[in-house]
C-alpha cells in the first residue's frame, strides 16, 4: 500500500528532493556567476559607439548600466550558490535526524 501523502502542514521533508532542488539551484547559481563576470568582463568601451558626444554620453550611459548589472547579477549567482549550501546542509540534517531517532528508538526499545 502506498504511503499516504503528508498532512497539511505538516514538517515531513524528502531529503531526496531537496538535494535535487539544491543541485538545480547550485547549476543557476553557477550560471548567473558566469555571467556576470562574463558581463562585467566586457571589451566594449566609449570608443565603440563612435565620436559624436551623443553616442560618447550614451556609451558611458550603457557601460554604467552593464557594470551594475553584472554586479547585480554576481551578488545574485552568490545568493543563489548560498541557498544550495543551505538546501544541502537542511536535507543533510534531516538525514541525521532521521538515522539518529532511529538508532535512539531501537536502542530504547531494545532492538526492533
Amino acid at each position: 500500500m502506498p504511503d499516504a501523502p503528508p498532512q497539511q502542514g505538516s514538517t515531513e521533508m524528502d531529503p531526496g528532493a531537496v538535494s535535487a532542488i539544491a543541485y538545480e539551484l547550485g547549476e543557476l547559481g553557477d550560471a548567473t556567476v558566469a555571467a556576470g563576470t562574463f558581463a562585467a568582463a566586457s571589451p566594449l568601451t566609449q570608443a565603440d559607439f563612435g565620436d559624436l558626444p551623443t553616442a560618447q554620453r550614451a556609451a558611458g550611459r550603457f557601460l554604467e548600466v552593464v557594470a551594475s548589472l553584472a554586479q547585480s547579477v554576481g551578488y545574485v549567482g552568490t545568493l543563489v550558490q548560498g541557498t544550495e549550501a543551505a538546501l544541502k546542509s537542511a536535507a543533510g540534517l534531516q538525514v541525521d535526524n532521521e538515522a539518529q531517532s532511529t538508532a535512539l528508538l531501537n536502542r530504547s526499545a531494545g532492538g526492533i
